[in-house]
């Protein structure tokens, strides 16, 4: 059922381009194709007119020269089918056709960005994520992981302590004074006066005299 809507979805792409070409009365070319791709809603759509391009600007670029290759509509469509083939295996779309109009250098669609003065390379690879889906799989991811992650705590600020006011009519309290701690008066040891002696040549004896008082 995918394939059918992606596969009707590119055939409306190439009708689209060959009214484009019709109304204009000009041959159909890959500008044609590119145009349609921007007048069409799609995520091709949105790459465009991010860089400010829609169907009237493209057509208005793709004025000033012919296209060279020849049927390049056709080529352009087969190379989005081998592309999606390749890429994801999914059925061709929109992203396909951009991606297949881009890698074609000769084609008027390419030269007609060029003279737009679109960066090719980031248009690009914008619509290669697209297609493969990886910007799809980074929000699943991202989602995953803000889901996944606990809830910070919420941080409560320290507030003071709350001081009691004084009742009424009472004196404020004093200032308490630091503790002192009672020290002993250091311990005296008792003096002793040594004894003295002395040799007294009274009758040829030592007399021992005894300490004063």
């Amino acid at each position: 059922m995918t394939t059918l809507r992606s596969e009707a979805e590119i055939v409306t792409f190439r009708k689209l381009a060959q009214e484009l070409a019709q109304g204009r009365k000009e041959r159909a070319t890959s500008v044609h194709l590119l145009a349609a791709l921007a007048a069409r809603p799609g995520a091709a759509r949105e790459l465009l007119r991010e860089r400010r391009l829609d169907d009237e600007a493209l057509l208005k670029a793709g004025r000033s020269f012919d296209e060279t290759a020849p049927d390049a509509i056709a080529r352009a469509i087969t190379s989005a089918r081998e592309l999606a083939k390749r890429s994801t295996g999914a059925a061709p779309g929109g992203l396909h056709v951009l991606l297949a109009l881009l890698a074609d250098r000769r084609s008027a669609a390419h030269r007609a960005l060029e003279i737009a003065g679109v960066d090719l390379a980031r248009l690009r690879g914008a619509a290669m994520q697209q297609a493969i889906g990886a910007i799809a799989t980074r929000r699943v991811l991202r989602w995953r992981r803000r889901s996944a992650r606990p809830a910070a705590p919420r941080a409560s600020a320290a507030r003071p302590p709350r001081q009691r006011a004084p009742p009424p009519g009472s004196s404020p309290p004093r200032p308490r004074s630091p503790a002192t701690v009672a020290t002993r008066p250091p311990l005296r040891t008792p003096r002793r006066s040594p004894s003295r002696s002395f040799r007294s040549r009274h009758g040829g004896r030592a007399t021992k005299v005894a300490p004063r008082s």
